[in-house]
C-alpha cells in the first residue's frame, strides 16, 4: 500500500524556522521508506523527539518484524510448538487480522502471501496456476491459521507462516504518533511509511494522490487532500506484480479464487486511525464496489476513492480533493524548432544505494539541460537545509534556486530506495522544448561524506530508447527511458 514526499523534500533533518518543523527521510524502514515531521516548540526538543521515536519504531519493529531471528514474527514463524508465548503488540495486530478477516469477508488475511508464492511460482514457469492449486490455496486460506489464548499464547492451528505488513504498517503508524505526542515540546507530527501516512496533533499535512495511471514521484497527481488529525493508506497494483506470457498480473488477489483482483487498480482511504484506513484501502481494491461502498459506510466518517481500470472513479459523499497547481518557476527555452513529440515522455530512474536500515537520504538533485549547456528543467530537489545546498556543486551552479516543497504523495507501497520521476519534454516554464539532445543530470552528496555525479546525454526525437547508466557509491543503479505515455 506507501510514497514520500519525494519532488523537492528534504532527505535528512531540516529545520524551518517559521512553522518549527522538523523533516527528516529514511531508507529501508518496515521495507520501504519513512519520513517523519515533527513540529514542536524549539530544534532542541524536535530532534530530541526525532531520536526517541526512531528507537521505538525499531524497537516495534523487532517485535513485529519477520526479517530475521529475534524479531517477533520471524520466531513465531520458525517455532515448531503448538503454543507459543508472544509480546502484546504482535498479539495485537495478530487479533486485528482474524478481526478484518470476518470483517472483509477473507479479502484481508495473515496467510494472502501463500496466493502470492503461488503466482511467483507461476510467473518462474511462465504458466497460470491450475484450478487445482488456486483451489488449494483458498482452502488453506479460509482456515484460521492461528487462535488467540488469554493467557497471552497463541495456539498454532496450521503449519503455515503467516505474514502480518498489511495491518502492521498502519498499527505501527497509530502507535508511533501517539508516542510522539508524548515527547516533550512535540505538538503535531506527521509520519509516512512508505505511502501511508498520518498526521497528529496540531500540524495538517497536505497529501498528494498518485496517479495510478501514471505513478512516478513527479508525475501530475489526482490532487491533494488535507490531514487533520486523520490518516490515508493507499493500495494499488500499479507498484508491484507479475507477468506471465508477456500479461500482466496485479499482485492483489481474490481470496475466493485465488485469482487476481481486476476490477480496481487504487484505492485510496482516510479514516482517524491508520489501521482502519489500511484495512479498508486493502479490503476495497479487492472487494466489487457495492461491497467496498458497504464496508466504507460501517466505519463512520471514512473517506475513500476507487479507481477501477476503465479509469472511472468512485468516491465517497465527504471524499475532498483539491487540484494541484502547476505553476511553472523558471523559463529558459523559447520553441521555435521541432518540437517536443507530446505522446513521448522521459522517465528517469534511479536506486538509492542500500547502506542499511534508517540509513538517512543523501541530497540529491535531477535536472536536464540542452546540448548548449542551459538548463531546461528542474525534475527534483531533495535536501536537507538550503545552506547546505552548495554541496551539490553542478546544481547550485546550474539553477542557484530550490524551492522546498514539504507536501506528502500518498500511494501504494514500493521497495525502499527505488524512484522515478519523469520529464515530460517541457521547460520550467511549462513550454515543450526542441527535439535534440539533451543531457540528464544525477547529484548526490552527503554532509562530511561522498560527492558523486552522474550525467547522460541522450537523443530526444520520436524514437524510444533506454540508456542504463552505471552506478556510484550513493546512487547503486539509474536509467533513461524514453516512452510513449
Amino acid at each position: 500500500m506507501n510514497n514520500l514526499s519525494l519532488l523537492t523534500a528534504g532527505l535528512a533533518n531540516f529545520i524551518n524556522t517559521q512553522t518549527g518543523t522538523l523533516i527528516a527521510n529514511f531508507e529501508n524502514v518496515l521495507g520501504t521508506s519513512l519520513e517523519v515531521k515533527i513540529k514542536a516548540s524549539s530544534k532542541l526538543l524536535a530532534e530530541s523527539a526525532e531520536s526517541s521515536i526512531l528507537d521505538y519504531l525499531k524497537t516495534l519493529q523487532n517485535k513485529l518484524g519477520s526479517f530475521e531471528p529475534g524479531q517477533g514474527l520471524f520466531d513465531y514463524n520458525q517455532s515448531s510448538s503448538y503454543s507459543t508465548q508472544v509480546s502484546p503488540e504482535l498479539k495485537e495486530v495478530m487479533q486485528l487480522f482474524l478481526d478484518w478477516k470476518s470483517e472483509s469477508n477473507l479479502a484481508i488475511s495473515p496467510t494472502t502471501h501463500l496466493l502470492t508464492e503461488l503466482w511467483k511460482t507461476a510467473e518462474s514457469n511462465q504458466t497460470i496456476p491450475s484450478d487445482v492449486e488456486l483451489e488449494k490455496a483458498v482452502d488453506l486460506l479460509k482456515m484460521d491459521p492461528y487462535a488467540l489464548k488469554d493467557d497471552g499464547s497463541v495456539l498454532k492451528l496450521s503449519d503455515q507462516s503467516i505474514k502480518l505488513h498489511s495491518l502492521a504498517k498502519g498499527y505501527v503508524l497509530d502507535k508511533t504518533a501517539a508516542f510522539a505526542l508524548e515527547q516533550e515540546g512535540i505538538t503535531g507530527v506527521v509520519l509516512n511509511i512508505g505511502g501511508d501516512i498520518i498526521a497528529k496533533g496540531d500540524i495538517v499535512e497536505q497529501v498528494r494522490i498518485t496517479n495510478p495511471f501514471s505513478s512516478e514521484e513527479n508525475a501530475n497527481s489526482l490532487g491533494i487532500v488535507t490531514l487533520e488529525n486523520q490518516a490515508i493508506a493507499s493500495s494499488g497494483s500499479y507498484k508491484q506484480g507479475f507477468m506471465i506470457n508477456g500479461q500482466s498480473y496485479s499482485h492483489i488477489f481474490d481470496p475466493k479464487t485465488g485469482m487476481p483482483a481486476q476490477e480496481i487498480v487504487h484505492s485510496s482511504v482516510i479514516h482517524s486511525n491508520a489501521v482502519t484506513a489500511g484495512a479498508l484501502a486493502t479490503a476495497m481494491n479487492i472487494l466489487p464496489k457495492k461491497e467496498s461502498r458497504d464496508l466504507a459506510e460501517r466505519f463512520n466518517q471514512s473517506a475513500y476513492l476507487l479507481i477501477d481500470q476503465n479509469n472511472q472513479f468512485s468516491t465517497s459523499d465527504n471524499w475532498s480533493v483539491k487540484p494541484e497547481s502547476s505553476a511553472s518557476t523558471i523559463s529558459f527555452v523559447n520553441v521555435k524548432e521541432k518540437v517536443w513529440n507530446p505522446n513521448l515522455v522521459l522517465q528517469i530512474n534511479l536506486e538509492i544505494a542500500d547502506l542499511g536500515g534508517y540509513a538517512r537520504r543523501p541530497y540529491v538533485a535531477v535536472w536536464v539541460e540542452d546540448e548548449n549547456h542551459k538548463p531546461v528543467r528542474r525534475i527534483a530537489v531533495w535536501y536537507r537545509k538550503p545552506r547546505w545546498l552548495p554541496d551539490l556543486r553542478e546544481f547550485t551552479a546550474s539553477l542557484r534556486e530550490a524551492n522546498m516543497d514539504e507536501n506528502s504523495i500518498a500511494s501504494a507501497t514500493r521497495s525502499a530506495g527505488n524512484y522515478s520521476l519523469i520529464w515530460d519534454g517541457k521547460n520550467d516554464a511549462g513550454e515543450f522544448v526542441p527535439q535534440g539532445n539533451y543531457t540528464v543530470f544525477i547529484e548526490a552528496a552527503r554532509e562530511h561524506g561522498s560527492y558523486q555525479l552522474i550525467k547522460q546525454a541522450i537523443k530526444c526525437d520520436d524514437k524510444t530508447k533506454n540508456v542504463s547508466m552505471p552506478g556510484n557509491q550513493e546512487i547503486s543503479f539509474s536509467s533513461l527511458v524514453l516512452k510513449l505515455k
